[in-house]
């Protein structure tokens, strides 16, 4: 009985995937069918399209842009829009036109081959993930559209200029390694070393990916911290419980490795759970820890002295009245004997 509900319910799924794509014409699962540009085409045709580019790379002496929201300029029947994205390739060198600028471009037109066997890549689906349906080559830009010069294409051009100058000054071999592995522009970087990265399996050190972005969020960080600007609470109440639920009851490690960086924190609260510091160097570098609020009145420590450096703005330390002498002749507290106080 389960067999047919399920078979049944298989039959609907497809027969809803069936109406959707005959009666939405490819749009609503546009990979399945075949591109308007396919469709309009032959292989080699030459033809005109007019498009944004959205996107630009370098690549053996020539420009290749990504062009979106195209027009399709079909010879003496005006013009067909598709929702479809194109690459073009043009013979030319320096920037091409801008990103964001939308232009009119000639070529001849060619469409991207599936897999040959079983486990290659497949080229047309790659592509056709992104909405890119087709390529021309020996792209000519007839036409450009006026319009101030965007952010993302400023950034292109810098990077473009970066690498051309780091070339300049270490020669194109190490200066082609260093462009892809600090820029992600592999323009440079000769095929000979790109195939030895890629057969020492290294290969995705010369693209843009995690350790780019890496540079990126480190470079930032450290601007917003020289600034004085912190995403970190001011306040920090150490937790009572872990996450498997037992009590937490030893503070063994340093405030950072506990909630954060020490170098922001104002108020720390210690629950009554706590029952011992094992560390004397828990409050080191706290530069802005004023206040200090402890639950426990029997919170043992280490017997070594506590380590204070860094932590002159400290003001306060309020501890259960019951244990206040205990607290003032611990060895761990006694540097910090004027700032003990009863618990408000």
């Amino acid at each position: 009985m389960i067999k047919r509900r399920l078979g049944f319910a298989g039959i609907l799924l497809a027969g809803l995937i069936l109406v959707l794509y005959l009666t939405g014409g490819g749009k609503i699962f546009g990979r399945l069918g075949v591109s308007r540009c396919e469709k309009l085409w032959k292989e080699s045709e030459e033809v005109m399209v007019e498009g944004e580019v959205y996107q630009k790379t370098r690549k053996e002496e020539k420009l290749i842009l990504y062009l979106k929201k195209i027009q399709i300029r079909e010879m003496g029947n005006g013009k067909a829009v598709a929702d479809e994205r194109m690459l073009v390739y043009l013979d030319e060198k320096g920037n091409g036109p801008e990103i964001g600028q939308r232009i009119l471009v000639k070529g001849n037109v060619g469409f991207f081959d599936p897999a040959a066997n079983p486990g290659n890549f497949d080229q047309k689906n790659y592509y056709k993930q992104q909405n890119i349906q087709a390529v021309l080559w020996k792209g000519k830009v007839l036409e450009k559209q006026v319009k101030k010069t965007s952010l993302r294409e400023k950034l292109w051009q810098f990077r473009n200029r970066t690498a051309d100058e780091i070339c300049r000054e270490m020669g194109k071999r190490r200066g082609g390694i260093l462009c892809a592995v600090l820029l992600g522009d592999s323009f440079y970087t000769e095929e000979k070393v790109k195939e030895l990265y890629r057969v020492a399996g290294i290969g995705h050190l010369l693209a843009i990916s995690g350790l780019h972005i890496s540079f990126l969020g480190n470079g930032l960080y450290r601007g917003l911290r020289k600034t004085g600007f912190s995403i970190l609470p001011e306040k920090m109440i150490l937790p009572e419980f872990s996450d498997k639920g037992s009590a937490l009851t030893t503070i063994s490690g340093n405030l950072y490795s506990v909630g954060g960086t020490c170098k922001d924190l104002r108020e720390l609260v210690v629950p009554q759970s706590y029952i011992s510091i094992m560390n004397n160097t828990l409050f080191q570098n706290c530069s802005k820890l004023e206040t200090i609020y402890l639950y426990n009145s029997k919170l043992s420590t280490i017997s070594k002295a506590a380590i204070w450096t860094n932590c002159n703005a400290l003001k306060n330390i309020y501890v259960p009245a019951e244990a206040l002498s205990a607290y003032q002749k611990s060895t761990f507290w006694k540097a910090k004997l004027d700032c003990l106080k009863p618990l408000p």
